[in-house]
């Protein structure tokens, strides 16, 4: 009858509902299987950034614009973990990296001591990789030390003769002698000048 046809098939339909909610844990649990589980990050160093900043800056009259291939990077993971570090022009067009939490970081030079005529261009930047994403990271370099030039007159040099001045903070310090042309760098803080 036309009812027990009707009946059949909503037990029909009744039991393939069933069978997939039973299929739905293992479906879940192969999830991962259909994905790799990582990602692709670009690296950029703008260049522009850097020699727009060189421009403006006073130290600039003494060193070329550094070259963002010769700029040091460095890749960290979440736990500190280095991924990469080396020069910039050598490394690869893209890292093919574990979806998570990364550091991405790039300098013109290695700065942590005071020191003559050593601008520092560097930006850094925490990025979050998706599984399966490609990431695009641009770094815009700034100066992220501070040069300082001293200048002394004559009446200052005449009493203190065989004197020389001493910059100094919680990093480091150099000596200032009254004919030196070079600017001195130090990290950003407090810096102390003494006789």
């Amino acid at each position: 009858s036309v009812a027990a046809v009707k009946d059949g098939c909503t037990r029909k339909g009744f039991g393939m509902i069933l069978s997939l909610f039973a299929l739905l844990p293992l479906l879940l649990s192969c999830e991962g299987i259909f994905t790799s589980g990582k990602g692709t990050i670009c690296v950029r160093i703008s260049s522009e950034s850097v020699g727009d900043v060189f421009s403006k800056s006073q130290s600039a009259l003494l060193s070329p614009i550094p070259d963002t291939e010769d700029f040091i990077l460095s890749i960290t993971d979440s736990k500190g973990k280095s991924i990469y570090k080396g020069r910039f022009g050598d490394s690869p067009e893209s890292f093919e990296l574990k979806a998570g939490n990364y550091t991405v970081a790039a300098a013109s030079l290695e700065f942590d001591i005071p020191a003559f005529d050593q601008a520092c261009f560097s930006d850094s930047k925490l990025i979050v990789l998706k599984d399966g994403q490609e990431l695009f990271v641009e770094l815009n370099c700034s100066q992220s030390n501070c040069g300082i030039a001293l200048e002394t007159d004559a009446s200052f040099r005449a009493a203190f003769p065989s004197g020389s001045l001493l910059l100094g903070s919680d990093t480091g310090s150099l000596e200032y002698a009254y004919n030196e042309s070079s600017y001195a760098f130090f990290p950003p803080g407090k810096i102390a000048v003494s006789l």
